[in-house]
């Protein structure tokens, strides 16, 4: 949505184009059955689009105020997740699962269930993270009601591919997730948990569930199951598949419990009413965001190998210390560390 307004309509018409040439492939298909797999993933061709077109239109073209605007792209941002990236995760799965086993799943119209309920409630999720802001109440309470029923194709979902294959394993931890993430966004679409943990880093842990734990995972069992039949050769290493596996895995679950370590480490500062927001939330993490930023950036400015940057730390922290009064002071450190150097003004300068 932050592209420039005559960038959109390209995108939107470029998709259409592909999604055109995946229905055409539908129409042509051999077998007149149509498979739960294919529901999915033709679902996704539509509904993103929609959303696509109605967020741009409504913020681009029939611009209103800037917390509609803010309304509209928690909606597309949820929607994004329902609509696209979880319905294409889903149709691969109801794919390489009957592929990979041999078998059928256990209901198509347990199938059909969880899809239906998918199309009527996913289009309705987003806006629950803006409880209690300048909204109108209705918006977040429909949008919370309708992420808490969306435990209803979760649970539909998970009662047909309730099996495991060593060979799926990348798709066994995508529907682990899948659980995890929907559980998550019920969680915090209730006034309990979300007034307390919205714009935290719980937020961003629920959002890469879904995109990483779920729909990532899930991509990687299609490319170990789909590559070997389209190159007509097995992979040439299980062993590197695995470290591969526990890797993501251990990366994946790290980053999902970090970030809900952080996000219970502000809950108390956050409903203290005698603490200052901006003090506790805003203000500590431009700090240490602007902080890693000066210090990442550093050994590039001055072309610094890591042994360098190593060895004179501890120079730049003294030079950088700020004054008695606790004001920094400004150019200060770089200018000790150019007279370390041994640089001159324009020296300085052109680095």
């Amino acid at each position: 949505l932050d592209f420039p307004v005559g960038i959109w309509p390209l995108l939107l018409v470029s998709y259409c184009i592909i999604a055109g040439y995946i229905v055409m492939m539908f129409k042509s298909r051999r077998d007149g059955h149509v498979f739960i797999s294919q529901w999915y993933i033709l679902a996704a061709c539509f509904w993103f689009p929609w959303s696509y077109l109605t967020a741009n239109l409504l913020i681009h073209h029939f611009p209103s105020a800037a917390v509609i605007n803010t309304a509209i792209g928690g909606w597309y941002g949820g929607t994004l997740l329902m609509l696209w990236f979880v319905p294409i995760g889903l149709g691969v799965t109801y794919y390489l699962i009957p592929k990979v086993v041999g078998r059928p799943i256990h209901s198509y119209q347990l199938a059909l269930a969880s899809f239906w309920s998918l199309a009527l409630l996913g289009g309705g999720v987003g806006v629950q993270h803006y409880m209690g802001g300048p909204l109108p109440a209705w918006m977040a309470s429909v949008s919370g009601a309708a992420m808490v029923f969306m435990v209803v194709p979760m649970v539909f979902i998970a009662l047909n591919l309730v099996t495991y294959s060593p060979t799926l394993r990348f798709v066994f931890f995508g529907g682990i997730s899948f659980v995890v993430f929907i559980l998550l966004g019920a969680a915090f679409s209730l006034f309990r948990f979300g007034k307390v943990f919205q714009f935290s880093h719980g937020e961003l842990g629920y959002q890469m569930t879904g995109l990483y734990g779920f729909f990532t995972m899930i991509m990687f069992g299609a490319i170990y199951f789909i590559m070997p039949r389209l190159m007509g050769c097995e992979w040439r290493s299980g062993k590197w598949i695995r470290f591969h596996f526990w890797f993501s895995a251990y990366g994946t679950g790290a980053m999902l419990l970090s970030l809900l370590m952080a996000g219970f480490s502000v809950v108390g500062p956050r409903v203290d009413a005698a603490s200052k927001f901006p003090r506790t939330a805003c203000g500590s993490l431009q700090r240490r965001r602007s902080r890693v930023r000066r210090w990442n950036c550093l050994p590039t400015w001055w072309g610094w190998t890591g042994r360098e940057w190593a060895r004179d730390l501890h120079r730049r922290r003294l030079c950088l210390l700020p004054h008695a009064d606790g004001a920094p002071s400004p150019g200060s450190g770089h200018r000790h560390v150019a007279r370390w150097l041994g640089w001159s003004g324009a020296e300085m300068a052109r680095r």
